[in-house]
């Protein structure tokens, strides 16, 4: 399987909305198990 993410960073969101992002991407990664032969994960941080 492979995950993707984009992840909002612009001023627009506020650093309160920004931690939202990344604890919810956190835990769904922690829900699957990553690794050269597992799921494979790619982030993108814009602002």
């Amino acid at each position: 399987m492979d995950l993707g993410f984009v992840l909002d960073a612009s001023g627009s969101i506020g650093a309160a909305d920004f931690q939202k992002q990344r604890v919810f991407v956190g835990q769904l990664l922690r829900q699957v198990n990553v690794g050269p032969n597992k799921t494979h994960v790619g982030i993108v941080k814009y602002s």
